[in-house]
């Protein structure tokens, strides 16, 4: 069986037949109970290695973080078999559903991932399965080369965070059922939440955008001071050159439409420092 879209979809139950020797009768069971099935997003083979926050000893990360032994705290969903020891009661209020401490070294290489799920901001559902599908065969890249990441989406699922720290396993299965939201608000929210992150840890961002404005993109251009190294890929229906500020602030940037390559995208940005 080979799905065509990702997803959840339902197999089953088995149909058993079974005949009579002669081929006379015919008697058909079922068995079992249908099944859910997650379907991930088409994965492409990315070539080159990834940038991550290797060390906390990198010069960009503030002095204040760079006692030996301190560890980041956050927190996930929780699972079957966890200690209540580790509930994180804060979160878990904030959720309205129980949530565990996970704690992560400072030593771990990291990156942020920015996935655009506005509405407005793709032209046609092809466009978008193209970023998503960006998206996940770079978190497997990244996941294959050590570096762990955090998943942040412009537009959250409802009730949801705008940025989520998970592994790869749980982003991918994540993207398999993420759709295009429309933004109440302002639709730009994502930014500040980004220099957030960077603020406190500089890691390398890569974003996947739409229809971005000039305007966010200059907002977003600055934000390159704080990482530890900075792509956009900008997904439309044709070739895009985005403000000289994004190009000045040192990121590396390509546009790309769902006709392209992914993996030939993904060397543009990886192998330039100019705009394509």
């Amino acid at each position: 069986m080979e799905a065509r879209e990702r997803g959840v979809v339902a197999i089953g139950p088995l149909v058993v037949e079974r005949s009579d020797p002669f081929g006379l009768t015919l008697h058909e069971r079922l068995v079992g109970e249908p099944e859910e099935l997650t379907v991930l997003p088409r994965i492409h083979a990315l070539d080159g290695s990834v940038a991550g926050r290797s060390s906390i000893a990198d010069a960009a990360v503030p002095s204040w973080k760079t006692g030996h032994g301190h560890d980041d705290v956050i927190a996930r969903d929780y699972r079957a078999g966890d200690a209540l020891r580790h509930v994180n009661w804060r979160a878990t209020a904030h959720r309205g559903e129980l949530m565990v401490r996970q704690e992560q070294s400072q030593d771990e290489a990291r990156a942020l991932v920015v996935l655009d799920t506005r509405r407005e901001s793709y032209s046609s559902t092809p466009a978008f399965e193209w970023a998503v599908e960006y998206v996940a065969s770079l978190l497997v890249h990244l996941s294959d080369t050590g570096v762990g990441v955090s998943l942040l989406e412009t537009v959250p699922a409802p009730g949801g965070l705008l940025d989520v720290s998970r592994s790869a396993r749980e982003a991918l299965l994540d993207l398999a059922t993420v759709d295009r939201r429309t933004a109440r608000g302002a639709s730009t929210a994502y930014l500040p939440r980004l220099a957030a992150l960077l603020a406190t840890d500089p890691a390398p961002v890569y974003a996947v955008l739409g229809a971005a404005s000039d305007e966010e993109l200059r907002t977003l251009a600055p934000l390159k001071s704080r990482a530890s190294g900075a792509s956009v890929v900008l997904v439309g229906d044709g070739h895009r050159v985005p403000p000289d500020e994004v190009w000045l602030s040192g990121w590396r940037s390509a546009s790309a439409s769902y006709r392209d390559d992914v993996a030939e995208i993904w060397l543009r940005t990886f192998s330039r420092g100019a705009r394509v």
